[in-house]
């Protein structure tokens, strides 16, 4: 397939441009990790769709846009790798509609026709699925592991900390102080006191633990 030089030349400038903007989001560190992945996503997709409408079928546009849902999920989540996915099958909807009323954009897409388009389609889109949806599923549980353990790891350390406190002072105050902040820091609270009840029942302030 013969392609024409004034094409490449346009994908060549695009991918400079696409290198620019990736060396800046590693020099900015600045911006939050949210945006930086937005971005990076963003502009892997439109590197893919250049390419795609420059070359057609047989570059290596349409490897880019397979990679942009799986990327999405391992940088954002679930819930945007299915956003992006949704981007796809869009994408691939509108060209259908451009090869069937031969309004395609690119001398490279006049060469297709609609139904091989389809097929290639809906492989592309049920291929695509099957490593997406899983995947973002997969680490998913994988990041809910890790907080759980995290979490459990906070609590066993602030048992400790309460442990060492009874053990090493027999004053009750430095005990009810190590208490209370343990419990403002696993329950990410602003203020926790102690209220004590006498022989006849009546609670008393204690002490109380706040955050400065």
């Amino acid at each position: 397939m013969v392609i024409d030089c004034h094409k490449l030349y346009v994908v060549a400038f695009f991918d400079i441009f696409a290198y620019a903007i990736l060396l800046g989001l590693f020099l900015f560190r600045t911006i939050p990790y949210k945006l930086r992945a937005l971005i990076l996503v963003f502009l892997g997709l439109s590197v893919g769709v250049v390419v795609f409408f420059a070359t057609g079928d047989k570059g290596a546009g349409l490897f880019w846009v397979f990679a942009i849902p799986p990327l999405a999920n391992l940088l954002l989540g679930l819930g945007w790798g299915l956003a992006f996915y949704t981007m796809t099958v869009v994408l691939f909807v509108g060209i259908g509609a451009l090869i069937a009323s031969n309004l395609s954009l690119s001398p490279a897409l006049n060469k297709i026709s609609l139904d091989s388009w389809i097929v290639y389609a809906v492989n592309f889109l049920v291929a695509n699925a099957i490593v997406t949806v899983p995947l973002g599923a997969l680490l998913a549980g994988l990041f809910r592991s890790a907080d759980g353990a995290k979490r459990r790891l906070e609590n066993l350390q602030a048992l400790n900390a309460i442990d060492r406190a009874i053990i090493t002072n027999l004053d009750l105050k430095p005990t009810l102080s190590a208490l209370l902040k343990e419990t403002i820091m696993q329950l990410q609270v602003d203020a926790a006191a102690v209220w004590l009840s006498d022989k006849a029942g009546q609670r008393h302030f204690s002490q109380g633990e706040a955050i400065r």
